[in-house]
């Protein structure tokens, strides 16, 4: 068995179109853990959806390696796949504007004890929820870019909209965020 772990995801890529199964294993273990959360973030926090998602896009990359086009980014690519699956996902169902509401309506009735704030799970959850609550296009912004990590013009390119829109997207998902964290904040003054 051969050892592909120095080998750049592209030269992956063009392994597996030329038949070597292998090297999707590699690929698999770079993209499984971030593809994952990036499904769990964009689907609802549907963990059993975001496994499905998951295997579907590798089960994409198995059935038709030559999609990809080994002269771009793979990491770009991916995600673009991964960002369309999602946007095809929400036009199938009504569950995303459901999610929305029911997320808005059980913040705006038990609100968030204010003890809680130093809770690291407390935290994470109420941070899952304000990221839930955010656009779809805002949502993926974020999450490419701070779970991510992908540049502005990667982001770009795989949301399909201008570097603008993205900083816009980005600058407005943070100022939701903040305001619906704010009791996270306890110092912070009102203005």
């Amino acid at each position: 068995m051969r050892d592909f772990k120095d080998f750049t995801d592209e030269k992956l890529v063009i392994l597996l179109q030329l038949g070597e199964v292998e090297a999707l294993r590699e690929l698999y273990n770079r993209y499984n853990k971030r593809l994952l959360r990036f499904f769990y973030n964009m689907l609802w926090q549907d963990q059993a959806r975001a496994q499905d998602f998951l295997q579907e896009i590798f089960t994409k990359l198995i059935e038709r390696p030559k999609q990809f086009n080994p002269d771009k980014r793979f990491s770009t690519w991916i995600f673009s796949v991964a960002h369309n699956m999602c946007k095809n996902e929400y036009r199938r169902t009504s569950r995303w504007q459901k999610a929305i509401s029911q997320i808005t309506n059980e913040n705006n009735r038990d609100g968030i004890a204010v003890k809680e704030a130093i809770d690291n799970v407390s935290f994470s959850k109420s941070f899952e929820q304000a990221l839930a609550q955010l656009s779809p296009g805002q949502q993926a912004a974020f999450t490419l870019r701070y779970q991510e990590n992908l540049s502005l013009q990667e982001i770009a390119l795989v949301l399909e909209c201008s570097q603008g829109t993205v900083k816009s997207r980005i600058f407005y998902a943070k100022k939701k965020l903040a305001q619906l964290l704010q009791v996270y904040h306890p110092y912070k003054t009102e203005e």
